[in-house]
């Protein structure tokens, strides 16, 4: 097979313009970047972005564990977590890029989702190969104080805002 496809380094010359360009992305997570999509690219034997389906996600993601460092040891958490971070904020570019659709499979919901937030604009979970995706934690809201817990939060001290010496009014 050939060292390179045409198609995936024109992608990958738009995705890094957009980083530095619209991102304001330093040189050095460019490329860390770039090395993650290249990581991907070799597992998939350098087929065409176009031609993208979740089983090849999943293969990389399992092949990453397996993989080894330079060193010769297993790959650190942080470098298998950075590999999918940079390939997940990939494909979700990839994904509002015109001629790109949407990777869709069973199982995947339509929801959209843009940095662990639901919104109604950006890109759908569907759009994220799912073995790149987050746990579902990442969508929980913070717990919310009840409405007189928050009212009494921020009711004004006696001794704020040169109140000092006055006393609560007697209840009748």
């Amino acid at each position: 097979m050939s060292k390179y496809c045409s198609e995936n380094e024109r992608v990958k010359r738009d995705y890094s313009f957009y980083l530095e360009a619209a991102n304001g992305k330093q040189s050095g997570t460019i490329d860390a970047a770039l090395r993650a999509i290249e990581r991907f690219e070799d597992s998939t034997n350098r087929k065409p972005f176009r031609k993208f389906n979740v089983e090849q996600a999943r293969s990389f993601r399992a092949r990453l564990g397996e993989e080894t460092g330079a060193s010769g040891k297993p790959l650190s958490v942080a470098t298998i977590a950075s590999t999918l971070k940079h390939l997940r904020n990939f494909f979700l570019w990839l994904s509002r890029e015109p001629g790109f659709r949407a990777a869709r499979g069973p199982g995947l919901c339509r929801r959209r989702l843009v940095s662990g937030t639901m919104e109604r604009r950006g890109a759908h979970t569907a759009d994220i190969p799912r073995g790149l995706r987050g746990g579902r934690a990442s969508l929980r809201q913070a717990p919310q104080l009840p409405r007189h817990a928050r009212a009494a939060r921020r009711a004004p001290l006696p001794h704020a805002r040169g109140m000092e010496g006055l006393e609560p009014k007697p209840r009748p």
